[in-house]
């Protein structure tokens, strides 16, 4: 009995093996004809413009009031945390100081056993005097929420820093944004863009990291570029917020200067679909604090 062996070049193999694999992945509808040649023609040569932009975010500056789920689940937290927890060594003190101050006054000890100058009670009342005393000092004057250039309106939610700027022919509301210069890092082009855009904003900003949280590209119509210019941008979106001071403070802390003619608006999430578009709203929304 002999055996035949049928020796193939690997040249001659491949291209075997494309063709099948060519006639096996249209049959299960893995791929369809493309002609690369023609593809590839109708790319664009033209680059795209690398930005870095920020998500600057003033977070809430006051708690807002508690709906009466919210009253109802404290008060059983604080009951469930009173009954499975144990006495402090204050608290066993100031129980003790209590029972023989009550002894001395029904005459069963003198003045004498006394041992101690401050009670604790008289101390826990003294700081609740304060705390009293602080929170009516506290109270500060609601800010006008209508006033969008305002970084103290709306002080129970978190607002951000949106700007206008020029996009081709149209005026568009963006958060602020800087385009990537070579020899800088993204979070350089960040920090610029709170200098120039947000008004000088980076010396009081806080940013979460090095990286950034978000991407979102958009592409400038046809109409409204020319022939050599960019496509449009991918930007890189950074997050930051503002310190949570005060609504006195607020002011001091941040301020943008208007003779540079920077036009800007404090929103929060509801409104940030009035100004921006829904996509571009939807990347703003998914980093915010």
């Amino acid at each position: 009995m002999h055996r035949t062996y049928c020796v193939c070049s690997a040249r001659n193999l491949h291209p075997i093996k494309t063709e099948i694999s060519r006639r096996l992945s249209t049959k299960l509808g893995l791929v369809r004809d493309v002609d690369i040649n023609r593809l590839s023609t109708n790319l664009s040569t033209v680059p795209w413009k690398i930005c870095a932009s920020v998500c600057l975010v003033r977070l809430p500056i006051i708690e807002p009031e508690k709906n009466e789920l919210e009253v109802a689940f404290e008060k059983l937290s604080r009951q469930i945390e009173y009954e499975r927890s144990v006495l402090s060594d204050w608290e066993i003190e100031k129980l003790r100081q209590l029972d023989l101050i009550s002894s001395i006054e029904a005459g069963e000890k003198s003045l004498d056993d006394l041992d101690f100058k401050v009670a604790h009670q008289d101390m826990e009342d003294t700081y609740d005097q304060s705390l009293h005393d602080f929170n009516d000092k506290a109270i500060e004057t609601m800010p006008n929420n209508l006033d969008m250039m305002n970084p103290q309106r709306l002080p129970e939610e978190s607002l951000v820093l949106l700007t206008k700027q020029k996009l081709g022919n149209d005026s568009l509301w963006m958060l602020p944004v800087e385009t990537w210069t070579p020899g800088e890092t993204l979070r350089e082009t960040a920090e610029r863009a709170l200098d120039v855009q947000g008004g000088g904003a980076n010396s009081s900003a806080s940013f979460i990291s090095n990286a950034p949280s978000g991407f979102y590209k958009y592409k400038i119509p046809k109409k409204s570029r020319a022939a050599d210019s960019w496509v449009g941008a991918k930007l890189f979106i950074y997050s930051a917020f503002m310190p949570r001071d005060s609504m006195a403070a607020a002011a001091a802390s941040f301020s943008l200067d208007a003779r540079e003619g920077i036009e800007y608006a404090w929103v929060s999430r509801q409104e940030m679909r009035k100004y921006v578009k829904s996509k571009y709203c939807n990347a703003i929304q998914s980093i915010m604090l």
